[in-house]
């Protein structure tokens, strides 16, 4: 089915335990209902869900099924960083050992919302805030990444090179 969203539009609900994105949402600001559960009765209301980084892990099957369930009926996911590929409906994995400092916007993403103004430049020689807020130049941009898709209904949004070629994405959409 199509989601529609409430009388004013759509409706963005944010699974994050961890509320690490609450801030940059707020900043942009973008409405959102910050969710304390995922369950399909919680999702039905909403049109998109974006989940945090972290949110989900190797417990939480229920939950993952019930993001996926969402997208399938015509929801639209961010899904963050995770550990966990419970939620994610692609035949992917997460790299857990590469470290990544260069990525580039695929040619066919040029036009994409989400990367609507962004080059590569934007994706390269990050420096982050460490533990206890100290700045680190490791000029890191992941260092869990998903490897792209070998088949499936998706696009890739942004690519990275580690061992053997652009084989891994941060940023992929895929279509149910």
């Amino acid at each position: 089915g199509t989601r529609t969203g409430g009388p004013n539009g759509p409706q963005i609900a944010v699974f994050d335990p961890n509320h690490g994105i609450d801030f940059a949402l707020k900043q942009l600001g973008c409405p959102f209902k910050t969710l304390e559960t995922l369950d399909p009765k919680t999702l039905a209301e909403y049109t998109s869900l974006i989940v945090g980084p972290m949110a989900i892990d190797d417990t939480m099957s229920a939950q993952g099924q019930a993001v996926r369930n969402f997208a399938g009926a015509g929801g639209r996911v961010i899904l963050l960083e995770q550990a966990s590929m419970l939620a994610l409906p692609a035949d992917t994995y997460v790299e857990h050992q590469g470290t990544f400092s260069q990525a580039f916007v695929t040619k066919s993403a040029a036009g994409h919302p989400v990367v609507a103004g962004l080059t590569d430049a934007d994706f390269q020689m990050w420096n982050f805030t460490g533990p206890g807020g100290n700045s680190i130049r490791s000029h890191l941009i992941s260092e869990r990444i998903y490897r792209r898709p070998a088949r499936g209904n998706f696009m890739t949004l942004v690519e990275c090179g580690h061992n053997g070629g652009l084989l891994w994405t941060p940023l992929m959409e895929v279509y149910i």
